[in-house]
């Protein structure tokens, strides 16, 4: 009887050590469940970390999405010229002649740029520029090159770019792709208007100017475009490709121009004669410019005005040859090989650059 008591208690006590083992075991798993639904809050260390890290992949990442950034502009701008480069071909194709690149120094004188415009797909802007303007039952008077050079080969009949009535078009502030390197400036850039001696002529300006030559003596113009004469009797004048001696692949015939950055920037409150409109020739260094020993390739964009040319991509400068190849000069380049390169008819031998 003793022993079944014993056995008895002994159950007794063993089913509620169990129950109190369930029991406490049954708390531990919904306290950490409870403790495992709780999110747990970053502490201001981490959040600092965090932050460091993100910073640090930004200063990475920055200077490679600017160097990409950059490599399409230069791609963009390379292709501007080589566009470039088929008008002039096939406006001597058309005409027998390259484009002129000035027809004088006076106010409505004009440049290279209205007569590439139906080779670029822009026909019907230089219509409005060759369209007389109304004046009561008449029309204003026209120019044309021969005004200024009885000697042009190229004789368009266009408005007068100083005429009031024409600038009230605003033909010549219309926007034209590829006469703006993206790097410099955007699409639809305008000069300052110039003042009585450029007859109040403003326009959009172009990143890309045609090569005279190594120099600024007239009387010595090698360059595939002429620049002038002291006579004055090759203003309007366009050349031949059999007139650049040296080879069409070894001539430069337009280049991306150095434009300085202080001026830049004060444009267009402050005209810049070596950045004008683009229509307009009476500024010559505007649309043209020379390479050699006397005007090396401008190193950076603070570089003074020499008649140079120039480009905000670093360390080169793009320049479209007579065969419509394009290629990018470095900055640092023999100014002696440049000047080869600009000269159209000197007949050295030029090397590697």
């Amino acid at each position: 009887m003793f022993i079944l008591l014993q056995n008895s208690r002994d159950q007794t006590w063993s089913r509620s050590a169990s129950v109190d083992d369930f029991s406490v075991d049954l708390k531990e798993q919904i306290c950490a469940r409870l403790r495992a639904s709780v999110r747990r809050a970053f502490t201001l260390v981490e959040l600092l970390v965090v932050i460091a890290i993100i910073g640090v992949l930004v200063a990475l990442l920055l200077p490679a999405v600017q160097t990409a950034r950059e490599a399409a502009r230069r791609s963009q701008c390379i292709n501007n010229l080589r566009q470039i480069g088929l008008s002039l071909h096939s406006h001597h194709d058309q005409f027998g002649v390259l484009p002129f690149a000035r027809t004088g120094g006076r106010p409505q004188s004009i440049s290279w740029a209205p007569l590439i415009l139906p080779f670029i797909e822009q026909k019907n802007l230089q219509t409005l520029f060759t369209t007389p303007i109304a004046n009561g039952s008449s029309t204003f008077p026209m120019y044309t090159p021969s005004s200024e050079n009885v000697s042009t080969n190229i004789n368009i009949t266009i408005n007068n770019i100083n005429r009031t009535q024409f600038q009230a078009t605003g033909a010549m502030n219309m926007a034209v792709k590829i006469f703006v390197c993206p790097t410099r400036r955007k699409v639809g850039f305008l000069s300052a208007t110039g003042g009585t001696n450029d007859g109040g002529v403003g326009g959009i300006c172009s990143d890309y100017a045609a090569n005279y030559g190594t120099n600024t003596n007239g009387n010595t113009n090698d360059g595939p475009f002429w620049l002038n004469e002291t006579s004055g009797s090759k203003y309007g004048v366009g050349k031949r490709f059999p007139e650049i001696s040296d080879g069409l692949s070894q001539t430069i015939l337009f280049g991306e121009k150095h434009v300085n950055l202080s001026s830049f920037k004060q444009q267009p409150g402050v005209m810049d004669s070596s950045d004008f409109c683009v229509w307009a020739s009476r500024n010559a260094f505007s649309v043209g410019r020379i390479g050699g020993p006397l005007a090396p390739l401008a190193l950076t964009q603070n570089d003074i005005y020499r008649n140079q040319f120039g480009s905000w991509h670093p360390s080169i400068v793009p320049m479209l040859f007579g065969d419509s190849s394009t290629q990018v000069l470095r900055t640092s380049m023999d100014t002696i090989t440049l000047g080869s390169l600009c000269g159209s008819m000197d007949g050295n031998t030029i090397g590697d650059y």
